[in-house]
């Protein structure tokens, strides 16, 4: 409805996509693809407190749903999908992001700090600090 004003309101951000992207080649193939089908099913990015916690829906009808068929087989309540550490090369500055799932669908990037402080997606080195699979749970970094 308000999309012509508030443009991207429906789309990752760069720093928001580079963060999956590397999560994604993280994971096992099986895995990956999942992930990259929710993100082409989100269709609301809720970006609060200066973008520190970004929250992902897929709305139909005005409500959050998702089909059942993209889900990871776990379905806790949440789950602590990664952590990763971003630093910008040229600026210097870094934060650490939060990815997680809740019922088995991406729900969330959490930062430590600002991402609006990091220059863009191409000067940002990831490094993954934790990653668990959430097709078995098992973690595949420490």
């Amino acid at each position: 409805m308000l999309s012509w004003i508030l443009p991207n309101r429906s789309k990752l951000n760069p720093i928001e996509t580079r963060v999956i992207d590397a999560i994604a080649a993280a994971l096992p193939e099986d895995s990956a693809a999942l992930l990259r089908t929710q993100v082409s099913l989100i269709n609301k990015v809720q970006r609060i407190d200066q973008d520190r916690e970004v929250d992902f829906y897929h709305m139909e009808k005005g409500k959050p749903t998702f089909p059942d068929s993209a889900l990871f087989p776990n379905r806790a309540e949440e789950l602590e999908m990664a952590r990763v550490h971003l630093t910008d090369v040229v600026t210097g500055h870094q934060t650490k992001a939060t990815v997680s799932l809740v019922k088995g669908r991406l729900f969330c990037i959490e930062f430590s700090h600002t991402p609006r402080d990091l220059s863009g997606s191409g000067d940002l080195k990831i490094e993954i600090e934790q990653l668990k699979n959430p097709v078995n749970t098992g973690e595949l970094k420490p």
